[in-house]
């Protein structure tokens, strides 16, 4: 079951307006879990500040096996909060699709880490427009929002604090957030914190935005990973 409200107010905490939660959830013990947070995403904007606050959110991510299974998006500086549980639905989202009567493509990536690989990237994948966004959290937000079509970052820099919870939303919304090789992270107690392959988000096939990543950009970002991992 996925659900999708359109509310800017925050979400009630109203149990009767939740849809049950799922055996295979219910019977999920706390050894079961790993929760990963980051307290503080989109640094930068939040350090510049004006409008640039929408950007900062907090992030909270649940996962088990390996797996995201429910996360926290709130932008503190709007008491916004969006949340999802797998196989529950996702809440507090809203419809962001801006007016585009030429169909071009809308790619979010990074405001302050862009890299002359991801400048080759979305390159190879014109026409297209470019969105320059602060904050992983917030990235994937305005995708899972329909603001930008997709998140296209094939650098390093994002780690399992900046993608547990976004990907939780994005999966209960019926999109994916992988490395840009289309491939799941591992979200498990014991994974890499660093997500060595970059990040892609959207909806439909994750593996048909990968195959427009250029394999230069995929050489280059697999060349900068340490040769013990």
């Amino acid at each position: 079951m996925k659900q999708m409200t359109t509310t800017n107010n925050p979400v009630p905490l109203d149990s009767s307006s939740i849809p049950a939660f799922p055996t295979h959830l219910t019977e999920l013990k706390e050894e079961d879990l790993v929760v990963w947070v980051d307290p503080l995403d989109a640094t930068r904007e939040f350090t510049e500040g004006g409008e640039l606050l929408e950007h900062v959110t907090v992030l909270i991510g649940i996962s088990s096996a390996g797996k995201p299974i429910g996360g926290v998006i709130f932008q503190p500086f709007l008491d916004r909060c969006i949340w999802a549980v797998e196989d529950v639905g996702v809440f507090g989202l809203k419809d962001r699709s801006p007016n585009n009567p030429s169909g071009v493509r809308r790619y979010a990536t990074s405001r302050s880490h862009l890299s002359e690989n991801v400048k080759l990237c979305l390159d190879a994948m014109q026409p297209c427009e470019m969105v320059k966004l602060g904050g992983s959290g917030y990235k994937v937000l305005c995708v899972a929002e329909k603001f930008v079509d997709a998140y296209v970052y094939p650098s390093l820099g994002t780690k399992k604090w900046d993608t547990c919870a976004p990907e939780a939303i994005m999966r209960a919304a019926g999109g994916f957030v992988t490395n840009i090789e289309g491939d799941c992270y591992d979200y498990s107690a014991n994974a890499e914190h660093m997500n060595w392959m970059g990040v892609l988000a959207g909806f439909g096939s994750a593996k048909e935005l990968a195959a427009k990543v250029p394999e230069a950009c995929i050489l280059s970002v697999k060349k900068k990973i340490p040769q013990s991992k």
